[in-house]
């Protein structure tokens, strides 16, 4: 379903930084595990794959995802691949959500866009995926603003948000680091019902328990995938 192979990335710095992906492939269905040290560049794959890179980066390789040559799409064809096909749960959970919507405005938005879906039917399934991972009271803390929300609380609101629309590959980038021992083992059980329906993962992780917990396949990044030229 996913494979990248000759993929480098250059970064328009001053010292014209340059990261190699390994080759990485994800099976429909398939859980694979990205890991290796902080800074090595997993995220950078991610937004590679998914082209959200800084502006001024150069990408070369090849991506394929399905029928699609994801290194030749426009950005146009690209936005109509993100969100529906492939999911993206970032890192950086504050800074993903809008200070200005509810929280079930913009989880909710995702199937009204992608799928047509009316905004009842789109709410339910939001409080749906929310009480799966272990949001209390899901229906009214949904109707708060993201401010009014843990770190942790966040990160679960973002992975329901990528759920939201049953995507053929997942990327989700350290998506339990904020989370407590029960919120993860409800976000493994999610992934992995979800992998069982046919949606691929990649996980981008440090953490060696969730990769036990999932049953990943593991890519490991060596510490030296950036240099300079």
């Amino acid at each position: 379903m996913l494979s990248v192979s000759n993929v480098r990335v250059r970064f328009p710095d001053p010292g014209r930084s340059v990261f190699t992906c390994p080759e990485v492939t994800v099976a429909a269905g398939e859980i694979v595990a990205l890991r290796g040290p902080s800074g090595c560049g997993k995220s950078t794959l991610g937004l590679a794959i998914l082209g959200l890179l800084p502006e001024g980066t150069e990408r070369s390789g090849r991506i394929a995802f399905r029928e699609l040559i994801l290194t030749d799409l426009s950005e146009p064809a690209l936005r109509g691949v993100r969100g529906k096909r492939i999911a993206w749960v970032p890192q950086d959970v504050a800074a993903s959500m809008s200070p200005f919507h509810t929280v079930a405005r913009q989880i909710a938005e995702v199937a009204e866009v992608h799928e047509g879906a009316s905004s009842k039917v789109a709410t339910a399934r939001a409080e749906a995926l929310l009480a799966r991972l272990r949001i209390e009271d899901a229906g009214t803390r949904m109707q708060e603003h993201p401010h009014r929300w843990s770190g942790g609380m966040l990160q679960r609101a973002l992975i329901a948000m990528a759920l939201m629309v049953r995507p053929e590959l997942v990327i989700a980038d350290e998506p339990t680091s904020a989370l407590d021992e029960q919120s993860r083992r409800a976000v493994v059980e999610l992934f992995r019902e979800s992998a069982a329906a046919g949606t691929g993962f990649l996980v981008i992780t440090h953490d060696s328990e969730l990769v036990a917990a999932l049953g990943a396949r593991t890519v490991s990044y060596g510490a030296a995938s950036f240099s300079t030229g």
